[in-house]
């Protein structure tokens, strides 16, 4: 009970710490990426897959360079920590729909204490192409983007 509890102060000083010094927004803005939605507006993310302490949403919004690719915003929100502070994953991957496989564009891991005090580290590194193994939540997300992506492209305009 004891470990538990200087645990959880020990991260919200650290989490408070870093929030005063870093003073950095949410995501830093790069006009060659979309931003996000806004993770509280649930009009604009669509659950797509639950793990182990996990939810998996997507952006309702594809974003696609090229036939056959989609790019959406991912987030993986975990819970059911003993120190009560709740992370999200945040990451802009990018979906080769006829291939079956995907890579990260951005990624930006996000901690919020109880308390409101935030904590982000952004990664901004694309990674290789992987493929999506069957019946995996990472198949779930890729199986969602790219019916967003047909749906958009296979949807008349209405006038």
């Amino acid at each position: 009970m004891t470990r538990i509890s200087i645990g959880a102060a020990v991260v919200l000083a650290l989490c408070g710490l870093v929030a005063v010094l870093a003073k950095s927004a949410w995501l830093p803005v790069d006009a060659d990426r979309p931003q996000p939605p806004s993770a509280d507006d649930a009009n604009r993310w669509e659950w797509v897959a639950a793990g182990p302490g996990v939810n998996v949403y997507i952006s309702r919004r594809t974003y696609s360079q090229h036939a056959g690719l989609a790019s959406v915003w991912v987030d993986r929100r975990f819970s059911g920590n003993l120190a009560n502070v709740a992370r999200s994953v945040l990451e802009l991957r990018q979906f080769d729909c006829q291939r079956r496989i995907s890579r990260q564009e951005f990624r930006a891991d996000r901690y919020r204490s109880a308390a409101g005090i935030e904590l982000t580290t952004v990664l901004q590194q694309r990674t290789d192409w992987t493929a999506a193994q069957p019946g995996t939540t990472a198949e779930r997300v890729l199986s969602a983007a790219c019916r967003q992506l047909w749906h958009r492209d296979h949807t008349a305009p209405v006038s």
